[in-house]
């Protein structure tokens, strides 16, 4: 930036809060929703062997994160992200852009 001036109008009508302003610490749970086919499944499988479910959810246990595959029909794709705060200013916010949603709690 060549002036302060227009560094305080790029920060605040453009630069978003990062997630350490956020408190941000871990992402619990991602939840990847669609219409999966059978390959998709067999892939989803194969790449993830440690995987539980069945065809119609399937959960891969990373410690702290737990990745759902869901079988929903009526999407395309959605993804939803479950994201801890440490930050009290920040708990309970949902945020969605097109496919994807954060719930911060």
């Amino acid at each position: 930036m060549d002036s302060q001036k227009k560094f305080e109008f790029t920060r605040i009508y453009f630069m978003k809060p990062t997630p350490e302003e956020v408190g941000i610490v871990s992402i619990e749970e991602a939840i990847v929703m669609k219409d999966f086919s059978e390959e998709e499944w067999n892939y989803i499988g194969d790449v993830f062997q440690e995987i539980t479910g069945n065809n119609k959810k399937k959960t891969l246990d990373i410690g702290d994160t737990k990745l759902h595959f869901i079988q929903d029909p009526y999407h395309d794709l959605t993804v939803e992200l479950k994201a801890k705060t440490i930050n009290q200013l920040y708990e309970k916010i949902e945020l969605e852009k097109e496919n994807i949603r954060l719930v911060i709690g």
